[in-house]
């Protein structure tokens, strides 16, 4: 729709990381109509995307008084009946040009300013924030500096040339760069302590054990001295002072044991949170744990992943239009042998009925054989016996009578069918080459 306003210019159209665009099919329609696919980071529709930053808010409001003026005029609440006649009145009403224009322009997008989206809005949650997830909140200074070493562990970003068909001639500012050879000075000392996962290339696994940090010894709150002594400590602070001198030396050890108190209980009270804080990481790790495991599973599957990072990327770049067709080719050949793993599966439970239905037979004809053999072995022991009462050899009447055998009257069965027979192609035939007997 927007191809005959757009004149033979490329467009662009923004998209969150919704599977169903990152399809082949979508993104090389794009790029045969000239339509650039620029995806929004993950979790940041609220500031990027125009409907959530203006538009839902008054089509919410507009919609909760049409709900409100139906339910007065008529007595009905909100049905599949009634849904879009509802909300084509509401779409009618907020959807109006200069809205959408607001749209674009509170997201930065028309006319393209990149102040419109700050820092503060993307700065982390001080609740799950790695730099705020602290026992106490730290002073200025230290929260200053613990931000720098952050920043100095990661990478400096370095400006990349604009791509061809970008249209601002505008030169790209300087990268920023920042004097850090004192904090990296620091910082090497520190890699080879205890907190030398710091600066370890490699992402930090649940396997990885957690750094042990020794705390200090901590006197008891209530001393256990002597009595003596005890008293010695209590005069010190009570004792009646003659001297203006001995007045403020008094009062100089009573401010010092106050503040020696306070430390103290400040100590406490940090190693207290310290075993808070373990017992908190030792249960991230568990679920860390099991997501990694899920994960992993996930990495194992034909096909894997392709926007599971999050991160903003142009889905109609070449070398991501590759991989989406890699990826789709990946899934189709797994999703073939999928289908050939349950036609192979159809197969072998049909082999399966089959052979329950042919041992049932056998099983009810060998049930009527064996009638018979024992009829015809009486009817051969009979004989034996008139035999040898009229004093012939036995073993010339057996010679010429042999004794029945029972396999010549049991019918033999055929083997169970094996999966693997049907995996490579084989069947019932190839399963029932090989015989057995009830008795087997």
């Amino acid at each position: 729709m927007t191809r005959v306003a757009a004149r033979g210019r490329s467009r662009l159209l923004y998209v969150d990381g919704h599977r169903s665009h990152v399809t082949r099919g979508f993104l090389r329609f794009c790029k045969d109509h000239k339509i650039h696919v620029l995806c929004y980071p993950a979790h940041t529709t609220h500031i990027y995307q125009g409907l959530d930053v203006v538009i839902f808010s008054p089509m919410k409001q507009a919609f909760g008084r049409r709900r409100d003026r139906l339910f007065r005029e008529t007595g009905e609440h909100i049905s599949k009946e009634n849904f879009l006649h509802v909300y084509g009145d509401v779409h009618l009403e907020v959807l109006q040009p200069e809205l959408i224009k607001t749209a674009f322009r509170k997201t930065g997008i028309i006319p393209f300013n990149r102040e419109v989206i700050t820092a503060e809005k993307l700065a982390p949650s001080r609740d799950t924030s790695f730099r705020f997830f602290t026992p106490v909140e730290p002073p200025t200074n230290v929260r200053i500096m613990t931000e720098i070493m952050t920043d100095t562990l990661e990478p400096i970003i370095e400006a990349h040339d604009h791509e061809e068909n970008d249209r601002n001639d505008k030169p790209m500012p300087a990268p920023l760069r920042r004097d850090t050879f004192p904090i990296r000075a620091g910082l090497h000392e520190l890699s080879s302590l205890e907190t030398d996962y710091l600066f370890q290339p490699s992402p930090i696994k649940s396997s990885s054990e957690p750094p042990d940090l020794p705390t200090v010894l901590i006197s008891p709150v209530k001393r256990r001295v002597n009595q003596a002594s005890q008293d010695h400590n209590t005069n010190l602070f009570t004792m009646t002072t003659s001297t203006p001198a001995e007045k403020s030396l008094q009062e100089a050890l009573i401010a010092k044991e106050s503040e020696v108190q306070f430390y103290k209980m400040q100590a406490i009270q940090l190693q207290s949170a310290m075993v808070l804080q373990r017992l908190y990481c030792n249960r991230v790790r568990r679920q860390l744990r099991a997501k990694e495991v899920k994960d992993a599973k996930k990495k194992n599957k034909k096909g894997g992943r392709i926007m599971g990072d999050g991160l903003p990327r142009l889905l109609t770049a070449d070398e991501f239009v590759e991989l989406v067709e890699a990826h789709e080719k990946a899934e189709e050949e797994a999703a073939r042998e999928k289908q050939a793993r349950s036609e192979t599966n159809a197969r072998y439970e049909a082999a399966i009925m089959e052979w329950e239905r042919c041992e049932e037979i056998r099983k009810e004809q060998n049930k009527q054989l064996e009638v018979e053999y024992h009829t015809v072995i009486a009817a051969w022991k009979t004989g034996r016996e008139e035999a040898k009462l009229a004093k012939k050899k036995l073993k010339d009447w057996e010679r010429e009578n042999p004794k029945p055998l029972w396999k010549d009257y049991n019918e033999k069965g055929t083997k169970r069918p094996q999966k693997k027979d049907f995996t490579d192609g084989g069947g019932v035939e190839e399963a029932a080459e090989e015989g057995w007997t009830d008795e087997e």
